[in-house]
């Protein structure tokens, strides 16, 4: 989304202070003008140059099926080498979700997991949150219950995963 990329641009800034980073249609339109490109999810459909790297971070998990399906498909089509993605591989706030990220991606990627930490990010420091957790997560409960969203969080893996697809 255009109003996230702005702090991707901050860090990549910062992080390769000799790298060329550009956003598209605003500082630059092809990728032989600079090493990263950033492209909002509105201009991607008219960009047609090979990619080397797609990244997507927690947004994968905000999609429907379909749309999900139509940037891998689109990733690939540009003969993209690799696509990383951390996401929810199965969002229990997101019904429209209803195929996995990984068995999405793995249609056009050969896929694998990549374990960065023994516990998921969103626990880290939890200790200190543990009494409001609780509270958050009973009021969630009950907005689902009242929404009757009912996928069953036991038989399905929630949890933030890292996954690296390869093109085949």
């Amino acid at each position: 989304m255009p109003e996230t990329l702005i702090f991707s641009y901050l860090f990549l800034t910062e992080a390769f202070p000799h790298k060329k980073i550009k956003l598209y249609d605003y500082e630059e339109t092809s990728l032989n003008n600079c090493d990263f490109l950033l492209i909002p999810n509105g201009k991607f459909k008219e960009f047609d140059e090979e990619i080397n790297l797609g990244v997507n971070i927690c947004s994968f998990q905000e999609m429907t099926s379909n749309q999900v399906k139509e940037y891998v498909n689109k990733l690939h089509d540009l003969n993209c080498k690799h696509l990383y993605s951390l996401n929810r591989n199965l969002n229990i706030n997101n019904l429209s979700l209803e195929t996995s990220i990984s068995s999405i991606m793995s249609n056009k990627f050969i896929t694998s997991e990549i374990e960065m930490l023994k516990i998921p990010y969103s626990d880290l420091n939890i200790d200190n949150l543990k009494s409001k957790s609780n509270l958050i997560i009973s009021i969630k409960k009950i907005i689902k219950l009242l929404l009757k969203i009912n996928r069953n969080p036991s038989k399905v893996n929630y949890k933030y995963q890292h996954f690296l697809g390869t093109k085949t």
